[in-house]
């Protein structure tokens, strides 16, 4: 399952968002049956959204770290805040208070496709991060750190 592309939806005044159709088949239809998992980025300002079997994948990993206080480091970080979700019958899917917070998120939110997983930002943030981002990829382009040929 590849998910690509953004598009910025409204946050209702339940705290839910409509995913759009284009990506409601393929999680239906995914072997978690739709079941999903939002948490905190690691790194970024924004949420992550999680197919089951992919959040699967990041618990197995945590639990296979060694050293206890980093295995408890990265599970308070990223497994604690995470929850369960579903989509609804209109394909909706809530966003907790707390992770709202946590992220910035109030009226509308961009929904973008990081291949196996969403990234969900508040619209405002996505502006100034894509900017940094277009500005480091191009220097790390430039330097020949990393090489892509488009």
């Amino acid at each position: 399952m590849s998910f690509i592309g953004s598009q910025r939806l409204n946050v209702n005044a339940g705290g839910r968002i409509a995913i759009p159709t284009k990506y409601r088949d393929a999680i239906l239809s995914d072997e978690s049956g739709g079941l999903m998992y939002l948490t905190r980025h690691l790194f970024k300002e924004c949420l992550v959204l999680y197919p089951k079997r992919k959040f699967d994948d990041i618990v197995e990993q945590i639990q296979d770290i060694e050293d206890t206080v980093q295995a408890e480091m990265f599970t308070s970080v990223i497994i604690s805040p995470a929850v369960e979700t579903e989509m609804d019958g209109q394909g909706r899917i809530m966003i907790p208070p707390s992770l709202r917070e946590v992220s910035g998120i109030e009226k509308e939110v961009m929904l973008t496709g990081q291949i196996g997983s969403f990234h969900l930002w508040d619209a405002r943030a996505w502006d100034d991060n894509q900017k940094a981002d277009r500005e480091e990829a191009k220097r790390l382009v430039q330097s020949g750190t990393i090489r892509l040929k488009m």
